[in-house]
């Protein structure tokens, strides 16, 4: 890593050298070191390998607080002239989800109250999981049985004895 030009240009921009004989932390020309990468896998990799790079030739920056992380969203989203700015998936996700239960409600059967707002988030929140959950289950499981599991209602404590239920 001390062999990449990157690096090498880093270390002059920083004025305090790298070695036991060079390396002197009183003589660094900036005390903001700000790391901030792609908000992506790749960006995330630099991010540790930048961070392992102070840790082990400049660990007194880190100490006296000159090593910083900036961390950029992954999504810009814009809605007429607002914006907005999310952070990772899980951000996007939660947005999407809370755009598209807002005014929205729904009818479960006859005689029964509708869902709305925050209950039907949570409902469709919990079956995004429960999806989500469904390939690493079928590492494990029978995918036939999981997709019958998962389109029945749930069984009561009791009925995993009853021959009689489980086949219903």
């Amino acid at each position: 890593m001390l062999a990449s030009a990157e690096v090498g240009t880093l270390i002059t921009a920083l004025g305090c050298g790298i070695g036991k004989d060079e390396y002197n932390p009183d003589k660094i020309r900036y005390h903001r070191i700000i790391i901030m990468t792609d908000a992506d896998v790749d960006g995330s990799h630099i991010r540790t390998l930048l961070l392992t790079f102070f840790y082990r030739q400049m660990p007194e920056l880190i100490d006296r607080g000159y090593v910083y992380i900036g961390l950029p969203p992954l999504y810009k989203l814009k809605q007429g002239k607002q914006e907005m700015y999310l952070k990772d998936d899980a951000a996007l996700n939660a947005y999407l989800l809370n755009s598209a239960v807002e005014g929205a409600e729904l009818m479960p059967g006859a005689g029964v109250p509708p869902i709305r707002a925050e209950a039907l988030e949570r409902l469709l929140h919990l079956w995004q999981q429960a999806e989500d959950a469904l390939p690493r289950l079928s590492l494990r499981c029978d995918s036939a049985v999981l997709g019958a599991m998962f389109e029945h209602a749930p069984l009561e404590e009791g009925a995993w004895h009853d021959a009689q239920a489980l086949q219903a």
